[in-house]
């Protein structure tokens, strides 16, 4: 398959849809965040909304997700064109979805929350390349994981990522994630368990994030963010 994702050619990380680097208020509301009042409910872990609370926080902001508003970082390699992100939409991914709904492009700058999470909900939840409900089905935890990946690492790195870590290999590694991958990961979530799995996914992201040129720079705020998702997960892992 061919993989047209504008930011998956980039060498560094993170890549679109969210290179948004959090800023001194993402930083702050991720320490408000962490506190053990704010551990978020796993009654429906596996579901889009759980998936979008750990992104935007939850709709009556009793939990604060990983992701603020409008940012314009002109370090940030997601700021495509000095546009900004928001709620870590990208302006070409901003722009890609509203395409898919035929709807006139405009800047991410006036995208809102209702909008974001169904720019979401089609371009990384349901969106058969990424198919990030098939993977949270099979193994929610790992699913927690995976969906940021894809938001945060590239929609083209988080499917290999997974594809590699349940033993697939040479051209079943193609980063489309469908009934083989899908198999392949139930066969381990059932063999090592799903926080097992989960956290050897956690790892990679970590390895990922520390190779980035960027990492001197945002190492610290790629460490609160994987923690917070980890905590999303009820993983007992954490990036020290």
């Amino acid at each position: 398959m061919i993989d047209n994702d504008p930011g998956d050619s980039m060498p560094d990380i993170p890549t679109e849809p969210n290179g948004h680097m959090l800023t001194e208020l993402a930083r702050t509301r991720e320490r408000r965040a962490s506190g053990p009042n704010r551990r978020p409910l796993m009654a429906n872990i596996g579901s889009y909304e759980y998936a979008i609370m750990t992104t935007l926080g939850s709709p009556e902001r009793s939990t604060d997700g990983v992701e603020g508003g409008y940012q314009d970082d002109p370090n940030d390699p997601g700021n495509k064109g000095g546009k900004g992100t928001n709620f870590g939409l990208t302006q070409p991914f901003y722009d890609e979805w509203r395409q898919s709904k035929h709807l006139p492009i405009r800047a991410v700058k006036h995208c809102d929350e209702p909008e974001a999470r169904a720019c979401y909900l089609d371009m990384i939840w349901l969106a058969p390349r990424v198919n990030a409900r098939g993977v949270s089905r099979v193994a929610p935890r790992t699913g927690v994981l995976y969906y940021d990946a894809a938001i945060n690492q590239g929609r083209g790195w988080a499917p290999h990522a997974l594809q590699e870590l349940v033993g697939l290999a040479g051209a079943d590694v193609d980063g489309w994630v469908g009934s083989q991958t899908l198999a392949a990961l139930m066969a381990m979530a059932n063999l090592r368990g799903d926080t097992a799995t989960a956290t050897a996914y956690a790892i990679r992201r970590m390895e990922r994030y520390k190779v980035s040129r960027k990492y001197d720079d945002y190492g610290h705020a790629w460490r609160m963010r994987l923690n917070r998702i980890c905590d999303f997960a009820n993983l007992t892992w954490r990036w020290t």
